[in-house]
């Protein structure tokens, strides 16, 4: 895929990058803490369950430079179809404003539109505020719904 003179790649995550996801997941919450042995595991338990992707954009020296996770579910009261949960996407810093983002977005909304999904939702952390941004100018539409996360699980 091009952008500008910028080529970019996409595709499924695959075991030698989770190094590099790992660092990108650190970059999206100050906080984040997380072993990246954690992480391992839990790639290892869907990686062959089709309702799960985990999809990277590359730059032309094969970087991962921004990471997505998208989630197939079932909405029985939208017509009866599926759509998908984004969860967990992040641009490296050295790649925002480039163009990255609405390329991983944009394949986003392809990959749902060719799986017969009806829609995609996402969540985001409230602080996120630029984030929020991006999401208003790719087409989110602005207090559509109000998203709710409970831990039940104290770490």
């Amino acid at each position: 895929m091009w952008k500008g003179n910028i080529i970019m790649k996409i595709h499924e995550i695959t075991p030698k990058d989770y190094t590099d996801l790992h660092r990108l997941y650190c970059q999206l919450e100050d906080d984040w803490t997380s072993d990246i042995r954690d992480m391992i595991r839990v790639l290892e338990e869907v990686k062959d369950d089709p309702h799960y992707h985990l999809v990277g954009i590359f730059d032309d020296a094969d970087k991962l430079a921004g990471t997505i996770t998208l989630s197939k579910c079932l909405d029985l009261t939208a017509k009866a179809r599926f759509y998908y949960s984004l969860e967990n996407l992040v641009i490296d810093e050295d790649y925002r404003h480039q163009g990255y983002g609405q390329a991983l977005m944009q394949y986003v909304e392809d990959y749902v539109r060719r799986h017969n999904g009806r829609y995609v939702n996402l969540t985001s952390s409230i602080h996120r505020t630029s984030a929020h941004e991006f999401y208003y100018r790719i087409g989110f539409p602005r207090n559509y719904t109000v998203g709710f996360k409970k831990n039940v699980v104290d770490d």
